[in-house]
């Protein structure tokens, strides 16, 4: 292992991309791609890292050649007490739209474009102002604040949560779920913190299952209840994973 990663000499070959090491400490592998090989194919995965702006734009247009579509398979040799905690959650598949390409991405589009017309979205400028200057106010005659935790972060998700449907009063635990969801995908968690994500990505499924149901049977002004009575190609509703999915990329 490289104590400093300027001291690191390695080539490309000789570094993996979910290896833990990167993972942990990606500097010298990102300076290697951006100086070496801008657009290189990992050996081991197939998958393609683009690794400078110009050329991140240039393939977002190239849909005919670059696919969205990525699914990472578990860890054969992860404990089996890993797995189990993983079978709790609901198998999403390949998802609804971050991980998979037109024409199918385009028909899962669809099915949410009429909520976010500019004058849906706009129409929640007043709560998000407003929402904001109270959580100014509650540090503005502090002289200082923890910006992250009192204004950075409660905000966006708050944000999400209002235009969901989901009360407030649960951010904490929605938060709790965020962070499990980056330390299952991390690389570097221990068996103990990935038993714990996975554990915590289950409430959060089940959660949303349950809040899909209930919006079909009372829908309300809010993109769950879009998401629970959206009707894929206009023939049936979406499957609770479909549902999921959408939840968890909004």
């Amino acid at each position: 292992m490289v104590n400093n990663p300027l001291d690191d000499s390695r080539k490309l070959e000789d570094m993996q991309l979910f290896d833990k090491e990167i993972l942990e400490c990606p500097y010298h592998y990102n300076k290697e791609l951006r100086e070496q090989a801008p657009v290189y194919k990992d050996p081991e995965t197939g998958i393609y890292i683009i690794s400078k702006y110009e050329l991140v734009k240039e393939a977002a247009r190239k849909k005919d050649i670059f696919s969205s579509q990525f699914i990472l398979n578990a860890d054969s040799s992860e404990a089996e007490e890993v797995k189990e905690a993983r079978r709790k959650a609901f198998n999403l598949g390949k998802g609804t739209l971050l991980t998979i390409d037109d024409p199918e991405h385009k028909k899962y589009r669809e099915l949410v474009k009429d909520f976010f017309v500019p004058d849906k979205i706009a129409a929640y400028e007043p709560w998000i102002l407003d929402f904001s200057s109270n959580l100014i106010e509650k540090f503005a005659d502090n002289g200082n604040c923890d910006f992250i935790r009192e204004f950075a972060r409660p905000l966006p998700l708050s944000v999400i949560l209002h235009v969901l449907g989901i009360p407030l009063d649960r951010i904490d635990e929605c938060f709790k779920w965020t962070l499990d969801s980056v330390t299952a995908l991390s690389g570097v968690a221990s068996d103990e913190e990935l038993i714990e994500a996975h554990n915590g990505i289950a409430e959060e499924h089940a959660f949303f299952a349950e809040e899909i149901e209930a919006r079909r049977g009372n829908p309300k002004d809010d993109l769950l209840s879009v998401i629970a009575n959206a009707k894929y190609e206009d023939e049936r509703y979406l499957t609770t994973e479909e549902g999921i999915s959408f939840c968890l990329n909004s």
